[in-house]
């Protein structure tokens, strides 16, 4: 990545990028300082210190000017779905239930490049949602 920003830099010039807006699936971040080296230890976006970043985001940009700038919406998770191998393990669903106070949703197992086609019930299937489980905390 630093080879792409620096190819970027020269071929810009001093009018090139201002900034660099990274997109990831994952939601755990770690600062870095100018020299590259990591400022702290990553922190997990549930940390309880970032708590209240939603609302000091929304005090400096308006949800809907963040939302036309960048496409991203402020929307609470209300669900985790378990995929994979791991799926298949009801402790595992319980466990994860448990720890993040949310319901879990298991399955499908084969989690790569699933799709739910038009007119199908639960996770592509035929509206029965065969082989999908749930747990909900405390259960």
């Amino acid at each position: 990545m630093l080879e792409g920003l620096r190819a970027v830099a020269a071929a810009t010039g001093p009018d090139g990028p201002a900034s660099v807006g990274v997109g990831s699936r994952g939601v755990d971040y770690g600062l870095l300082g100018a020299d590259g080296a990591l400022l702290g230890n990553p922190v997990h976006y549930r940390d309880p210190r970032t708590r209240n970043a939603p609302d000091e985001v929304e005090a400096v940009l308006p949800v809907a000017d963040l939302y036309a700038h960048t496409g991203v919406q402020r929307m609470p998770v209300e669900v985790v779905h378990l995929v994979g191998g791991g799926a298949r393990n009801a402790l595992l669903c319980q466990l994860t239930a448990e720890a993040c106070g949310l319901p879990v949703v298991a399955g499908p197992v084969e989690a790569a490049g699933v799709r739910k086609p038009a007119g199908t019930g639960p996770y592509g299937r035929s509206g029965d949602g065969a082989g999908a489980r749930a747990a909900r905390p405390g259960a």
